[in-house]
């Protein structure tokens, strides 16, 4: 299973970004944004979804048959929408590579962050996936985590991705001991 989720994210690969958001629960007309969730708006119009549950990441391209999601049954009366955030619209980045950090080994082994990059090797966003949040942070702060995480874990897994090709020469897997 963990083979089907590592690498995911390729799909921004040569994408644009232009603004995130998250989904938001609305209640009585009150929209609560749900912090497990990434909205990835891309120039293009098209939306991809992060969703953080405690035992996986799921990514995926939004659509009319395939709609916003959350990890619970929505009760009568609710429902999900769009909630821009305001501090990160008008992102306007073309991401050109993209790291996987992944945590454990074998059977245990699940995604703990992401970073994109642009051509020139600039971080343009770096998301957290550590706990039940996506949790978009600088990426000396999200470094400063993984740093950290080596003591829990033991193992670390990066994978770099420059291509869409699935293929394992774009990825490199590098434990650090």
């Amino acid at each position: 299973m963990i083979g089907k989720l590592r690498g995911q994210f390729q799909a921004l690969l040569g994408q644009t970004i232009a603004s995130l958001g998250r989904v938001a629960l609305v209640q009585d007309n009150e929209p609560s944004p749900l912090v497990d969730t990434l909205l990835f708006t891309l120039t293009d119009r098209r939306n991809f979804e992060l969703l953080v549950e405690q035992d996986t990441v799921q990514f995926q391209e939004l659509s009319n048959i395939n709609g916003l999601f959350a990890s619970f049954e929505l009760e009568p009366g609710e429902q999900l929408v769009v909630y821009t955030l305001e501090e990160i619209v008008g992102i306007r980045q073309t991401v050109a590579s993209l790291t996987e950090i992944w945590a454990g080994e074998g059977e245990t082994e699940f995604l703990v962050a992401v970073s994109f990059w642009d051509q020139d090797k600039h971080p343009i966003i770096s998301v957290c996936t550590e706990g039940d949040e996506a949790e978009l942070m600088s990426l000396e702060k999200l470094w400063q985590r993984v740093d950290d995480m080596i003591f829990s874990y033991g193992t670390l897994s990066h994978y770099l991705y420059t291509s869409t090709k699935k293929t394992k020469a774009s990825a490199e897997r590098s434990p650090i001991l």
